[in-house]
């Protein structure tokens, strides 16, 4: 949990920031735990920015979902401590209604474990646990699933099942697959067919996984037998496959999905009709979090606050860019912002998150960890 205080602190300091904010760029640097360095920025605006910087090789970088890797959320701070991170941040976009809250909105991926896909090429985050290797580019996926002789295309990845689709789940969704009645539901296990469903929240193998139909999707579904064969098949689609291709992808241990490929090469890309943001995302100001790879190689973790008139406005898409080139980013990603901008240093929360209610459950964290 967030240690009592400290948001309450951030309000106190609020005429200070203010005056302080006149100055076109203020820089503190602050004690931090190794491997990493932690600066608080005050920039016109007012803009309040906490910055993280990590050298590859002195710790690693890894994604934790919330809730012990189960379905719902938990404040980032509550996630570092169960896992003994020195420094995190908020990750992927993610949903927050009811019995589905904190499936993640786009790609999650831990190991060998699929938490979600992206669902349009999205800005996505993959790295490899030194994080030595790191890739960002807009990215795309396609699933399929061979149902005995037939192959069968693959919509979605433990998600909220639509009408017309067909959803693969796994083991790391849930116990069950929440459907309601209809549709059709192939269980397999140990790579066979052992059950067909239509009474919807099909019990998922621990050593197997559920194929979903929706209810109009089904009428087109050719039943299998049972003692049938079935098997999974993924592909990445990367918007730049002479960067890193598919095979580059598969390589990497960790992705996390966000909106808006900031940097790439070192100059700002703004290009991201391809990702279809909502009106207004990239240029309105909001808390934001992001992620970039500076010219030496270090991770850079960011948070700006927002929401929040006197200490920070926020940013927009653009102005997010240009800070992380002022922090010699040559690869940025923009991740889940507004109420669930986070960083956890050190057993605190050091920024101000925007919720009244302050720290906000999330659905995973990206953080730093000592070897």
């Amino acid at each position: 949990m967030q240690k009592p205080g400290i948001h309450f602190l951030h309000r106190l300091i609020l005429p200070l920031l203010a005056i302080l904010a006149a100055v076109p760029s203020c820089v503190g640097p602050v004690d931090a735990p190794a491997p990493v360095d932690y600066q608080h920025i005050v920039r016109e605006g007012p803009n309040s920015v906490h910055v993280t910087r990590f050298e590859p090789g002195q710790g690693r970088i890894v994604l934790a979902k919330a809730r012990d890797y189960s379905l719902g959320r938990e404040t980032v701070s509550s996630i570092s401590a169960r896992e003994k991170a020195v420094m995190a941040i908020n990750a992927s976009f993610f949903v927050m209604e009811d019995k589905f809250s904190g499936i993640p909105a786009g790609a999650l991926k831990i190991q060998d474990s699929w938490y979600g896909v992206p669902r349009l090429p999205r800005a996505v985050l993959g790295w490899e646990e030194d994080g030595g290797r790191v890739l960002m580019d807009q990215l795309e996926m396609e699933w399929t699933a061979r149902i005995g002789d037939r192959e069968e295309h693959v919509h979605m990845v433990n998600t909220v099942r639509n009408r017309g689709y067909l959803l693969l789940y796994t083991p790391v969704f849930n116990t069950s697959t929440l459907t309601a009645p209809g549709g059709l539901e192939i269980i397999v296990a140990n790579g066979l067919v052992t059950g067909l469903r239509s009474e919807g929240d099909a019990a998922i193998p621990d050593d197997g996984f559920v194929l979903s139909y929706g209810v109009d999707s089904a009428r087109e579904a050719v039943r299998p037998r049972i003692g049938d064969p079935v098997e999974i098949y993924w592909e990445f689609k990367p918007m730049r496959p002479d960067y890193a291709d598919n095979s580059d992808w598969m390589e990497m241990d960790f992705l996390v999905g966000g909106a808006g490929l900031l940097i790439s090469n070192g100059e700002e890309f703004d290009d991201h009709q391809v990702e279809k943001l909502s009106e207004g995302f990239d240029t309105t100001r909001h808390p934001r979090t992001a992620v970039g790879i500076d010219s030496r190689g270090r991770w850079v973790f960011v948070v700006v606050d927002g929401r929040q008139p006197g200490l920070s406005v926020g940013m927009s898409l653009p102005e997010l860019t240009d800070l992380m080139l002022s922090l010699d980013c040559e690869q940025a990603i923009n991740l889940d912002g507004g109420g669930s901008t986070t960083m956890y240093l050190n057993g605190a929360v050091v920024n101000s998150p925007s919720d009244v209610s302050g720290e906000r459950p999330v659905a995973d964290a990206l953080m730093v960890v000592e070897n």
